[in-house]
């Protein structure tokens, strides 16, 4: 998901996805209003939501609603998790938000059809976020993505911000870097272009995937780069060459008109072996699709990396599934059910750390494809969200819920259903 600001956000990605989803679905979804026309939700999507009397209307903000995370998460939400088990829960979506008048808006706009929370995968400014929520008595998490120690200190003692679940800077980091290590390995060939996305925009998440791949390149290599923390945030795209080593580094979301062109020229004529972006690659693909080009990318598991990966175009994803997201929808829940207390990590907010999953061959993704993308069994199933939920499991803790939330890997995730 993208942020603004580097202190705080929650993913950066940017996938073009021509799949519409920003009308009302079903009886457990509605949409807000919200895109970069209008601020707030429309009366339509209010009334619709204000109707289903006796719900826990929770909103979902988001940056990007045609990108493949988004899409994946939304369908495990709405589809698994308010369909199948937790019908008294109404998720009311944002349409895409890119300004932090957006943001704000769309908390206005749920807190008037009577919300009680927010999951949040987008932040700009995640101090006003969370004080808009809890001036409406809403509660607030980052669902999935990674804040800063100075950001989250900052709201880590407000009651109403539940806590951030995501990779943190640590896997982000290690993301890239052992992206970079893979190539190495094979022998892919030592000409790089790197896409380091927001990572010179206050995106956090992609300065430290960025940092991760110079600094593995660095070691690697046995080379001197320079100084790869200033060079993981260069606002300018520069080419570093060390013995066999050429890397260049082009900044910018490729998702945006306004940044995308300056990234297909710092692309020119291709003469590279390795792509390393620290986003999705489609909107530029037609770009990097050239002969022999090896494209590595972190995102996510979707059936669009699924086609990439099958045709051949793709041949290193790390990225995070769609039921990863399950433990911090029931966080919400157990807040907006009274339990909110309960889960305060010695008064303040909770943080929990999660794992990417990563594939580095077709044979690879498909086996944990088919546990990403199984909607009737996923990785975090029905049995192991009521194992953390305070009204389906009273004893729960919140020591049960850090090590529930926290087993992401994908050994983790095939031992809970062989054990089903």
């Amino acid at each position: 998901m993208e942020s603004i600001s580097r202190r705080t956000f929650v993913s950066a990605t940017a996938a073009a996805v021509a799949i519409g989803l920003t009308a009302c679905s079903s009886a457990s979804e509605a949409s807000s209003g919200n895109s970069d026309a209008q601020t707030h939700g429309s009366e339509a999507s209010i009334e619709t939501a204000a109707a289903s009397s006796g719900k826990h209307i929770i909103g979902v903000v988001v940056y990007n609603v045609a990108d493949s995370e988004v899409i994946m998460f939304r369908q495990y939400l709405v589809d698994y998790v308010a369909k199948v088990c937790f019908e008294d829960v109404q998720l009311v979506y944002s349409n895409s938000v890119t300004s932090e008048e957006e943001l704000l808006g769309f908390i206005d706009d749920v807190a008037a059809m009577g919300g009680e929370g927010v999951l949040s995968f987008i932040n700009i400014d995640l101090a006003a976020e969370v004080k808009r929520c809890a001036d409406h008595g809403m509660y607030h998490i980052v669902a999935s993505g990674t804040v800063s120690e100075e950001d989250f200190a900052a709201v880590e003692d407000n009651e109403y911000f539940l806590g951030a679940i995501g990779p943190m800077i640590e896997m982000e980091y290690n993301a890239g870097s052992d992206m970079v290590r893979n190539y190495i390995a094979n022998k892919a060939g030592d000409r790089y272009f790197l896409m380091s996305g927001g990572a010179s925009a206050g995106n956090e998440m992609h300065y430290q995937r960025t940092l991760g791949m110079l600094d593995a390149l660095e070691t690697g290599y046995g080379v001197d780069l320079g100084n790869t923390k200033e060079l993981a945030g260069s606002e300018e795209a520069m080419v570093i060459e060390k013995d066999s080593l050429s890397v260049t580094i082009a900044p910018g979301y490729v998702s945006r008109d306004t940044t995308r062109p300056a990234v297909i020229e710092a692309f020119g004529d291709g003469a590279y072996d390795v792509v390393l972006s620290t986003l999705p690659v489609a909107p530029i693909f037609d770009t990097l699709n050239k002969a022999n080009l090896k494209i590595a990318q972190i995102d996510c598991y979707s059936q669009e990396n699924q086609l990439l990966f099958a045709s051949g175009k793709l041949s290193y994803l790390a990225g995070k599934y769609g039921s990863q997201v399950g433990p911090s929808f029931v966080a919400m829940y157990n807040a907006v059910t009274g339990h909110a207390a309960d889960f305060r990590d010695a008064g303040k907010a909770f943080k929990v750390v999660q794992k990417f999953w990563s594939s580095s061959n077709k044979e690879d993704f498909d086996e944990k494809y088919e546990f990403a993308s199984n909607i009737t069994s996923p990785a975090f199933n029905y049995e192991d969200l009521y194992s953390i939920c305070c009204e389906r499991t009273p004893s729960v803790t919140l020591d049960d819920f850090k090590t529930l939330a926290s087993a992401t890997s994908f050994e983790d995730a095939k031992a809970r259903r062989s054990e089903g």
